[in-house]
């Protein structure tokens, strides 16, 4: 398999680093990068670049307001470039929102929010996670009952990042209980600023980001507004997410991070001896390495699979590639903490790394449990691509 981008690909991959280096100084970078995936007022105005150069148009089609050229490498080595440079990525509006739309949605679902989203218009939330649904969200209980051409919604969402921003929520719902706990769940687009909606804050140790909690108290929802088919939300969500676990490059903040790190040991010293002449040193660097080796490249096959048929949408290689991305980021970081000790745990522009170190540690817990945590990838696995029985 031929892992190197073609020369069309080099080419757009040098576009996105040009507007990286005339855009991105040390200051801005140093206030994006607590932005994340928070749809902060200075991550808007970054993404707002990114949509005057026409990079959030790729692979959608023209009536909805795309480029009409279907080329999953594009996001993919935009989202790369953006995590080596500490950027804020394209994440869950073109992955999860419009690539299920694409896949799902009525006609007039598409027309109303693909262009929009596109042009960074208007902005979501995920609204999955509950107090008792987190990694295993088929435990999730807020429901939806209809009512006539409406829905009415009733329950609480947690963890609900950019909330307090969003337009729209992208809900996941329990809109039938009689069978498994994976049938019966449902998406809806649900405006934020609907009657019954409560936006609670809950303040975060990492970045010192805020997140919230969602209640629906009666909210009612159009009928026009459920995405795909009534109790068929578990294979749009899963869909969804694996589009999400690939095209958003999850390896390459390791691969960043990575660089960094060997950077900083190539000058660092112990006892007045370099660092890299302690064995001990060059084994730790070494193995992450091959870890983060093994993460990308699970990741390039699933890009690959994805763009020879992009009507298979890859499964359990996409978790695959989750969870070695977060074994492999966590690896890093716990081995960054031992080789640079004290001064690992500095947060200030100066400190090794631009004091980057201790977010990253937050981070790392995050990325494991994020889209699927490891235990329940690891079952995925087991079950969908080594055919192991449940018990």
């Amino acid at each position: 398999m031929d892992f190197d981008l073609s020369p069309q690909e080099q080419k757009y991959q040098e576009q996105v680093r040009e507007f990286i280096r005339a855009n991105i100084t040390p200051e801005v970078r140093w206030s994006l990068s607590y932005a994340g995936l928070v749809d902060t007022p200075e991550r808007n105005a970054f993404i707002d670049k990114l949509v005057e150069k026409g990079w959030l148009k790729f692979g959608f089609p023209s009536e909805y307001g795309g480029d009409g050229i279907a080329n999953p490498m594009a996001k993919f080595i935009l989202n790369m470039e953006l995590m080596l440079a500490n950027c804020p990525i394209v994440g869950k509006s073109l992955g999860q929102i419009c690539g299920a739309l694409m896949l799902y949605g009525s006609e007039e679902l598409k027309r109303e929010f693909i262009g929009r989203t596109l042009c960074n218009e208007i902005q979501w939330a995920l609204a999955y996670s509950e107090p008792g649904a987190g990694s295993d969200l088929a435990n999730l209980r807020c429901s939806a009952v209809a009512d006539g051409e409406d829905f009415i919604i009733n329950g609480e969402k947690r963890w609900i990042t950019s909330a307090h921003f969003a337009d729209y929520f992208w809900l996941a719902v329990r809109t039938d209980s009689s069978g498994r706990k994976q049938e019966g769940i449902s998406l809806f687009i649900v405006d934020t600023d609907s009657p019954g909606v409560t936006i609670e804050p809950i303040r975060m140790v990492f970045k010192g980001h805020r997140t919230n909690t969602v209640r629906f108290d009666n909210v009612r929802v159009p009928r026009a507004r459920l995405v795909g088919e009534l109790n068929q939300g578990w294979k749009e969500i899963a869909n969804a997410l694996n589009l999400e676990r690939f095209l958003m490059a999850a390896s390459f903040p390791a691969v960043g991070r990575y660089r960094m790190l060997t950077e900083w040991a190539r000058t660092a010293k112990v006892d007045g001896k370099s660092l890299l002449d302690d064995p001990v040193a060059r084994h730790k660097l070494a193995r992450v390495d091959v870890l983060i080796e093994m993460a990308r490249l699970l990741e390039i096959r699933c890009i690959a699979r994805y763009t020879a048929n992009p009507a298979a949408i890859p499964g359990a290689e996409a978790m695959m590639n989750k969870a070695m991305a977060a074994i492999a980021y966590a690896e890093l970081i716990d081995t960054t903490l031992d080789l640079m000790g004290p001064d690992g745990y500095v947060l200030d522009e100066d400190a090794p790394m631009s004091g980057e170190i201790p977010s990253c540690y937050l981070e790392s817990g995050h990325m494991k449990v994020a889209a699927a945590g490891l235990d329940v990838a690891r079952n995925m696995i087991a079950k969908q691509h080594l055919r192991l029985p449940s018990s």
